[in-house]
């Protein structure tokens, strides 16, 4: 009967185990100027002083600017890559107004951009 528990309580969380939807965004050359604009929000309007972005490799060679648009649901990806590794790009923000019945206002976006060499 332990046995049996220890299995359905496994078996549980690994279905609850979520993997983040990664979007891609256009290639990047390596050593050339790349500029994305990004709409992050879904439309929805967000809290400039909530956002943060963080880049992965540090040393990518890419930047991310601070919320632009309408809706301050915008972002601008930047820079001349300086690594040949693809570069992941996590995007925080906190969502004003309603969202779905089972979503949080705080959200998370990844983006990949492939380097080519």
């Amino acid at each position: 009967m332990k046995r049996l528990f220890i299995f359905a309580i496994t078996c549980f969380t690994a279905s609850c185990t979520v993997t983040p939807k990664v979007e891609s965004l256009p290639d990047a050359e390596f050593h050339q100027p790349y500029s994305i604009r990004v709409n992050f929000s879904d439309g929805h309007r967000t809290y400039p002083n909530f956002f943060h972005a963080n880049i992965t490799p540090d040393d990518s060679g890419l930047s991310v600017s601070s919320v632009t648009g309408k809706w301050d649901n915008e972002t601008v990806i930047f820079g001349t890559p300086i690594t040949k590794q693809d570069i992941t790009v996590e995007i925080s923000y906190y969502v004003r107004g309603a969202v779905g019945w089972f979503e949080s206002k705080d959200q998370k976006k990844f983006y990949q951009i492939k380097i080519k060499k």
